[in-house]
């Protein structure tokens, strides 16, 4: 019985010692981050700021949360961004695979255009490189409006020819000319634009919805006949 407390004791002592190296570990990174990021946010033409910072080192995940950029004309509110990476030991070369989601942008530019006051978009976008080529997938949602969609592979474009054409290493043009699209695909639902963009221009023209959809069609056709 002793001999099992005192292993029992040791493994406790054992996790305990892991599990705040883990939590160190975790604090140190997110603080190198943090200071990577404010170096990288200094070069940028805009004013970009964020209430909180959080990294997860099991799953490599930086979130920032109440960020706001300055652009000119235009600034945006954002509710949260979170960025997976895969964990790798080559810190200056693009990561192989990469997901951005960005949730809750306020429209605050465009409210006059939406269909319901106050509605807030949501971004998701991931990327991976696969043998010689590169595949992407954007999504982005705004409840009230539409949902895009856009997935697309690229074939002749590793991830070292991406690396030096970042660098300026390689020329642009040439290795531009050299890709070559495998696969590309365009979705797009509509959930409230073109119809309350219809129901506004009948309105404006007396129309039914039904007879200026009609007149729409008709004026489509003979501008494709052309």
């Amino acid at each position: 019985m002793k001999a099992l407390a005192k292993l029992f004791l040791l493994v406790t002592l054992l996790a305990s010692a892991l599990s705040s190296s883990y939590f160190a570990l975790e604090a140190y990174l997110k603080v190198k981050i943090a200071e990577k990021i404010n170096r990288r946010i200094s070069k940028l033409p805009f004013t970009f700021t964020a209430e909180s910072l959080d990294y997860t080192l099991l799953s490599n995940t930086v979130t920032l949360r109440k960020v706001n950029l300055d652009l000119p004309e235009m600034p945006l509110k954002v509710e949260k961004v979170r960025v997976d990476l895969p964990l790798t030991l080559e810190f200056k070369k693009a990561p192989p695979k990469l997901f951005l989601e960005v949730t809750g942008i306020e429209l605050s530019p465009f409210k006059k255009i939406l269909p319901v006051p106050g509605e807030k978009a949501h971004i998701k976008f991931h990327y991976e490189f696969l043998n010689s080529g590169f595949t992407a997938f954007l999504d982005a949602l705004i409840p009230s409006v539409c949902r895009v969609s856009v997935a697309c592979s690229v074939d002749n474009l590793e991830r070292e020819k991406l690396q030096k054409l970042l660098k300026g290493t390689v020329p642009e043009r040439k290795t531009i000319r050299e890709l070559r699209i495998t696969h590309l695909e365009f979705k797009y639902t509509d959930m409230g634009l073109v119809e309350d963009f219809i129901r506004k221009q009948a309105d404006s023209q007396g129309l039914t919805e039904e007879e200026f959809k009609a007149r729409l069609i008709r004026s489509l056709k003979r501008g494709t006949e052309k």
